[in-house]
């Protein structure tokens, strides 16, 4: 079986008969055998009930003074990570109202209707702007130690910006313009959009519906007389429900794909 000294020290200890089970636990607990079991109650705990994203030093501080041990920072997150599936993420900081009661009745107000929509057999085209930043969307990429992560070949844009409709057939409409979106760039849109949709289907407002978030100009007064001047049935998303939007996966594609030569990991917004 091949046992040192140690792990027959440990077996006798234990006082377990059977050295196969003695041995795997010597084995699984070798790794972190630092960390005792009162410590990983005191992480696991801390874990489940915070209110606020962890850092490595405040876990090292609270082993420390609750359990009077002392763990390195990159043990911490090595056990963090295999024993308990914890992932050091982004922190992504949103607004109070994003949680605000009546934004969440908001959305789920404007979720429900999209399904009763869906279930009833109509088609949503989904209506938003994106900015080109770049002409290579990659934010990340490994690099040998001790050097720079530059692109040498990525040009930034000038205010490179797209109006794209997706509805739920799978049809795209969209526009790449200049200059930021407002008011006027967004009507222009609607109305061609719509003279497209007369050409198809005159009656194509029996059975669609245009949907939008919240942005300035999308309830504007020049967007709300086209709005009212074409009869265009239209729903607004509840306020920060950007998932709920399939245009984005449009967006997250062309970055993607087009503006991404390896085809690596990027960010849709």
């Amino acid at each position: 079986m091949n046992l040192s000294y140690y792990k027959i020290r440990d077996i006798i200890k234990r006082g377990i008969d059977d050295p196969e089970v003695a041995f795997s636990r010597c084995a699984s607990t070798k790794k972190f055998g630092k960390i005792h079991e009162r410590a990983r109650e005191e992480i696991k705990v801390l874990l489940e009930n915070t209110d606020h994203p962890l850092c490595l030093k405040e876990v090292q501080s609270v082993i420390h003074t609750k359990c009077h041990l002392r763990v390195s920072r990159p043990t911490l997150g090595k056990y963090m990570r295999e024993k308990l599936n914890a992932t050091y993420k982004i922190i992504r900081p949103i607004k109070l109202a994003h949680n605000h009661p009546s934004a969440k009745l908001q959305r789920q107000y404007a979720a429900s209707q999209m399904i009763k929509l869906l279930h009833s057999g109509k088609k949503i085209i989904n209506i938003d702007e994106s900015v080109i930043k770049f002409t290579d969307h990659r934010n990340r990429g490994w690099i040998q130690g001790g050097k720079r992560n530059l692109v040498t070949n990525n040009i930034r844009l000038e205010g490179i910006n797209i109006i794209c409709a997706l509805a739920s057939t799978g049809d795209v409409w969209y526009t790449v313009n200049l200059g930021k979106t407002n008011s006027d760039s967004f009507t222009w849109f609607i109305v061609k959009m719509v003279e497209h949709l007369d050409d198809l289907d005159h009656h194509w407002r029996s059975n669609t519906v245009i949907m939008v978030d919240n942005a300035q100009y999308h309830r504007s007064d020049p967007t709300k007389k086209i709005i009212a001047k074409l009869n265009i049935p239209w729903l607004f998303m509840g306020p920060y429900q950007f998932r709920v939007a399939p245009v984005e996966m449009m967006f997250n594609y062309v970055k993607q794909h087009h503006l991404n030569p390896l085809h690596s990991r990027i960010s849709s917004r």
